[in-house]
């Protein structure tokens, strides 16, 4: 059995190729379900999430292909919703579009003195503005910040799914802003997971990073998923697709780094419930 990815983007946002190209990938593939997640809007510009006029065809579309391919494959309705105080959470974009289940994620913390927030996994060069501006190069300033509002997410507007729990490093070698061997750092996710134990939510595995950032290992990364796996929390493969190629992108390296830690099952989305399954 190949794994399924829930966690994708298309034409609708960011990614490329119309969710029908997905489909026929996955088929092709052998999945037995696939889940599409555009970035959910935001109530500012930017220029990767979807714009609120077009969620609904977004939705009549995925819905004209569940009837089409019916027979083949499991599709399911989600979208990856940014939690930003005041702004917006996950569990509201769930409910407001009646969605399959939610991906929640953090990609801003703070924002510049102009209003405009800041995108933490952008190009270098903004990032290096808000960690300038923003954090006068104090990293474990950021670092906690981050882990603050992925906390706060899970206890205002908790998502079926937790996207890229530890992205915040995705920067980390350019910049070299901690270790994953801190005391600081560890226990500020040691509180997160524990916020997510208590919050029933799903941790995702995302493999992006390792096929387009050249990573050695997902987001998280293998002490955390020892972390993860002591504390029963269920996992889930996803490759946070942007092109109908990436699918289940470097999913064999991810899975082996899964298994390592001890981890022998992780959930899926069949038959409209979350449900865990073996690796082995």
């Amino acid at each position: 059995m190949i794994l399924p990815t829930y966690h994708a983007h298309t034409f609708y946002c960011d990614g490329k190729g119309s969710p029908e190209d997905y489909i026929r990938n996955a088929i092709e593939q052998g999945l037995f379900a696939y889940g599409f997640s555009s970035h959910a809007p935001v109530p500012f510009p930017n220029d990767w999430s979807m714009k609120k006029d077009l969620v609904e065809e977004y939705m009549e579309e995925i819905e004209i292909l569940r009837g089409s391919y019916s027979q083949l494959i499991e599709i399911y309705t989600g979208l990856e919703a940014d939690f930003i105080p005041g702004k917006t959470d996950p569990l509201t974009v769930k409910n407001e579009y009646k969605l399959d289940y939610v991906i929640g994620s953090i990609h801003y913390v703070k924002q510049f003195n102009s209003g405009v927030p800041w995108q933490i996994d952008g190009n270098p060069e903004d990032f290096e503005r808000g960690y300038n501006e923003i954090f006068n190069r104090n990293a474990q300033a950021l670092i906690t910040e981050y882990y603050e509002l992925t906390r706060r997410m899970i206890r205002e507007g908790c998502p079926d799914i937790i996207g890229h729990m530890d992205k915040i490093k995705m920067h980390n070698k350019s910049f070299r802003l901690f270790s994953e061997d801190d005391n600081w750092y560890q226990q500020e996710v040691l509180a997160t997971l524990e916020e997510i134990r208590k919050a029933s939510a799903i941790i995702e595995v995302n493999t992006r990073g390792m096929y387009k950032k050249g990573l050695s290992e997902p987001y998280p990364g293998s002490w955390a998923l020892t972390k993860i796996r002591e504390m029963g929390i269920p996992v889930m493969l996803s490759s946070d697709a942007h092109h109908p190629s990436e699918i289940t992108a470097s999913y064999d390296a991810a899975l082996e780094i899964i298994k390592a830690a001890g981890i022998r099952e992780v959930m899926v989305l069949k038959k409209n419930q979350f449900e865990l399954t073996g690796i082995d």
